[in-house]
């Protein structure tokens, strides 16, 4: 015991004095100054082909600043990399009459064979004061003794060993396959994270799904081997869409590929984040050239299309008396699995679509030309089938007989309806306005025409944490009246538990107090619907 000191394995008649206490299996049993007990032997809980390590913990009054986290690790070239998490404590002291100024002996049984290849991280957020701190033995043989007023993370390995005795034992690969390493950090809700990687087919070349609860706060490994010559694609999720960092944990990644460390990264990616591996993966920006989705024979090939300053250019192909050309460019961004679109006439009845792009489509620029009915108001509608909309800037163009009738470069919505053509409807710039609380991935909504038709959807988790406030501008039909609803995942809507969000939608592009359609406060639950009129005369006064 850190403080008393070595006592034998026989108390006769003790009685702690005021500061201390005798506890089993984390309830006391003897408290200092009150009761005497005899204690007659401390059994071993260790086996016999096992070694202890003990770490002794004097807390200061607020215990629950305390982490730390023992593991096994291996040597890959110069790199520590680790592999089973012996005990764990994530903030695990979390009751400050019960642990506040108290002294705590943990004891874990170390495998004989894992006693050189250990790692002890420890840490006390707001420092070490007021005589707290901790000492780490290994069968009795001092380790590491914190220092007052430390605040980063105290590392210990066993460091001279390792390099000898703990070379990690890696996979073994087929030649024309490489080694792919994996190390995830999770957070604190490790039941939120999964990943998957796939090849240039979509084939699964490994996954996992769902971390069970004693991995909470741990770094897991994983190794996979994977074609050697081939673009793969990682993936990395969570499914809250607040990454693996920071408000529950410092979470993060890291990769190697035959024994280099290939990227890394921390947890604050949101709902996802993909990692392009290998040397033949696509490059941004380039042009994929044209496909032909109209209904007549017209010649085309792909010598038509230029890629020049970021933007493929093309010589429209001739559509029949009463058509016009109409030429969509697609720019994807690193998830084309997910796009998904359609072309519909004035009837509502469906013209083209396009329900998948390939591995191939990453990071390109699509062009697709048709031929349209040009008398009628035709209606194309985009879909993120993730719900999370385009990334990174990525969109898309409509022009029609050469000019530009849609532009959404900066898509970033899951479902969106743009009309064009003759005979549309006369439309204006509507602008809203989202300021979040402090969850923004829990926030989603909508606009509905008066068909029922959405006209524009953003799901929940397409906002990440990063965000604090939203402005989107869209067109809608003048004097038509719409439904705006908005949905919280969590039940408790944007204002006033964590944060004071609130809502307006206002005609114009741009925000204007005094061109206000639809006001809300963020009081709701798990959704709000509010119809609003299009119109001068709509504006809430």
């Amino acid at each position: 015991l850190y403080t008393w000191g070595p006592l034998g394995r026989v108390f006769d008649s003790v009685t702690p004095e005021e500061d201390f206490s005798i506890s089993h299996d984390g309830t006391s049993i003897v408290f200092g100054g009150q009761v005497a007990a005899s204690v007659y032997e401390l059994h071993d809980r260790c086996r016999e082909e096992e070694v202890h390590f003990r770490l002794s913990i004097i807390l200061d009054a607020y215990p629950v600043n305390v982490t730390w986290s023992l593991q096994t690790v291996r040597q890959l070239g110069h790199l520590q990399i680790p592999r089973f998490v012996l005990k764990n404590c994530d903030h695990c002291y979390n009751n400050n009459d019960r642990f506040g100024r108290k002294s705590i002996v943990e004891e874990v049984c170390v495998p004989k064979e894992e006693r050189n290849c250990l790692s002890l991280v420890f840490q006390a957020e707001h420092g070490f004061a007021d005589g707290s701190g901790f000492a780490a033995f290994l069968e009795g043989v001092d380790l590491i003794k914190s220092e007052e007023g430390d605040t980063e993370p105290v590392v210990w390995t066993s460091s001279e060993q390792l390099a000898n005795e703990c070379q990690l034992e890696v996979k073994q690969c087929s030649e024309d396959e490489s080694l792919f390493i994996l190390a995830i950090s999770l957070d604190r809700h490790e039941e939120e994270t999964y990943w998957d990687l796939i090849d240039s087919n979509y084939n699964l070349l490994g996954h996992h799904k769902e971390y069970s609860p004693e991995l909470s706060a741990t770094t897991v490994v994983h190794e996979v081997c994977i074609p050697k010559d081939e673009c793969v694609a990682f993936t990395l999720h969570d499914s809250y869409g607040d990454g693996s960092c920071c408000d529950y944990g410092d979470g993060g990644y890291k990769i190697w590929l035959d024994g280099e460390l290939y990227e890394s990264g921390d947890g604050g990616f949101g709902s996802k984040i993909r990692i392009l591996i290998g040397d033949s993966c696509p490059i941004h920006d380039t042009c994929s050239g044209l496909s032909y989705l109209g209904h007549t024979e017209s010649a085309m090939n792909d010598d038509d299309a230029l890629y020049y300053d970021g933007v493929c250019q093309v010589n429209p192909i001739s559509c029949p008396q009463g058509t016009s050309v109409l030429v969509l460019e697609m720019t994807q961004d690193i998830f084309p699995e997910e796009v998904v679109w359609h072309l519909y006439d004035q009837q509502y009845n469906l013209i083209v679509e396009k329900t998948r792009y390939s591995f191939e489509d990453m990071l390109k620029t699509n062009i697709h030309q048709m031929c349209v009915p040009d008398d009628q108001c035709l209606a194309f509608v985009f879909e993120d089938s993730i719900g999370d909309g385009e990334h990174e800037g990525r969109g898309y163009v409509l022009y029609l007989d050469g000019e530009e009738v849609v532009n959404r470069h900066e898509s970033s919505v899951g479902r969106e309806r743009d009309n064009f053509g003759s005979g549309c409807p006369t439309t204006s710039a509507v602008t809203i306005e989202i300021n979040f609380d402090d969850f923004p991935q829990e926030t989603g909504w909508s606009i509905i025409d008066s068909s029922g038709i959405p006209v524009i959807e953003v799901f929940a988790h397409t906002y990440t944490q990063e965000y604090d406030r939203m402005v989107y501008t869209f067109q809608l039909v003048e004097g038509e009246v719409f439904q705006f609803s908005m949905k919280d995942d969590n039940d408790n809507g944007i204002c006033c538990a964590f944060g004071e969000g609130n809502y307006g939608i206002y005609l114009g592009d741009k925000v204007d107090k005094d061109k206000q359609l639809v006001a809300g406060n963020g009081r709701f639950k798990s959704q709000i619907t509010q119809p609003f009129l299009n119109s001068e005369k709509g504006l809430n006064n």
